[in-house]
């Protein structure tokens, strides 16, 4: 009698698995005990509040990253191209659907730090000047720190934080080189420089999706950007016909072109 109670039991262990793994949040047995049945309501309950608060907040910093590119009439959309480029990248690269949604949600929020960047300086047509410059540079940590606190966009603070680096180290805020600069971030940093360059800015005139991936290939020459990914880069584009495909369609420069930049 006793070994077969014990195998009951155990049966009934092993069956709270495939539950748990079918979606249940709690598993009880049955008939449930009424205090314990009480105690794992309450305590579903607590968990289904704190999940709503934390929806709440990261639904706060998304709006916060929108109300960012809202500012500016010149980068209207951006942050949806840049996602959706990345994920198109993303995949042609055969990264896994949770990477790939990391790098749309990275879209929207790896500028988020530009909330903290006087907009003279992120409208100023032509280059920085070196105190500008260190202002400027100071977005991806800002971006960071926004973010940090939300254990649900904390899988994102890599791109956030990196999307300015370059393979050789010459990059910002840590001077990442080599293996030392994760594939999400480059994939994410291309595409922000695609989109930033095939649309007009007040600092330069916008580049053809040719154009764009000439330019991101003689980076890939210097040491900057992996190659291979550029070459993802420009399917990606293509596929979802990203950019100006025609020089005549794009306005002149507001600047001159020895002042232009990329961010």
């Amino acid at each position: 009698m006793r070994g077969q109670l014990l195998r009951v039991v155990e049966v009934r262990k092993r069956s709270v698995a495939p539950s748990l793994e079918c979606g249940a949040d709690q598993v009880v047995g049955f008939p449930p005990p009424i205090a314990e049945l009480k105690a794992r309501v309450r305590a579903a309950m607590r968990t289904r509040l704190a999940t709503e608060r934390l929806e709440d907040t990261s639904q706060v910093i998304f709006a916060l990253a929108n109300a960012v590119e809202a500012k500016d009439a010149y980068t209207e959309g951006h942050t949806e191209r840049v996602g959706a480029l990345a994920d198109e990248v993303g995949r042609l690269a055969g990264l896994d659907d949770e990477t790939r949604e990391a790098l749309r949600q990275g879209g929207v929020l790896h500028d988020i730090g530009k909330i903290g960047i006087p907009n003279e300086i992120i409208n100023k047509a032509g280059r920085l000047t070196d105190k500008e410059r260190i202002v400027m540079n100071k977005h991806p940590i800002i971006g960071e720190r926004i973010c940090e606190p939300l254990k649900s966009l904390r899988h994102l603070l890599p791109i956030i934080r990196w999307h300015h680096e370059r393979l050789d180290g010459t990059g910002y805020p840590d001077g990442l080189k080599g293996s030392q600069f994760p594939l999400p971030p480059q994939i994410l940093q291309l595409s922000d420089i695609f989109d930033a360059i095939t649309t007009d800015r007040p600092y330069h005139r916008a580049r053809t999706r040719a154009g764009a991936v000439e330019f991101l290939y003689n980076e890939a020459k210097k040491g900057w950007r992996d190659a291979q990914l550029v070459g993802l880069v420009a399917r990606a584009a293509e596929s979802l016909g990203l950019g100006r495909t025609r020089d005549e369609d794009i306005p002149p420069p507001p600047a001159p072109i020895g002042q232009w930049r990329t961010e």
